[in-house]
């Protein structure tokens, strides 16, 4: 697809009980999952999208990383591709 074509698909890998840890730690309301998550929710959810999920470009295994972590493995990706990165300022 022209999208296939001009983007660059990333997996951050995370087991379905980090998901579960994350989202709960967050306060947005995930269209997916509901405003009460379970962790059988996402299990399920994530085994269903894990075939399209494997398929990336680049799948960065972030159960042993922290975020610092994932974002320079991604970087070094995308700069041995030519592909420049602005950081953001926040």
């Amino acid at each position: 697809s022209d999208l296939e074509q001009r983007a660059h698909r990333v997996f951050i890998k995370l087991s379905a009980e980090q998901a579960f840890e994350r989202v709960n730690r967050g306060r947005e309301v995930r269209p997916m999952l509901g405003e009460s998550p379970t962790l059988e929710r996402i299990s399920k959810l994530y085994a269903a999208r894990m075939a399209d999920y494997a398929s990336a470009d680049f799948v960065v295994d972030a159960a042993t990383v922290g975020d610092g972590g994932v974002i320079e493995q991604i970087v070094a990706w995308l700069s041995e591709r030519g592909i420049g990165v602005t950081r953001a300022v926040s």
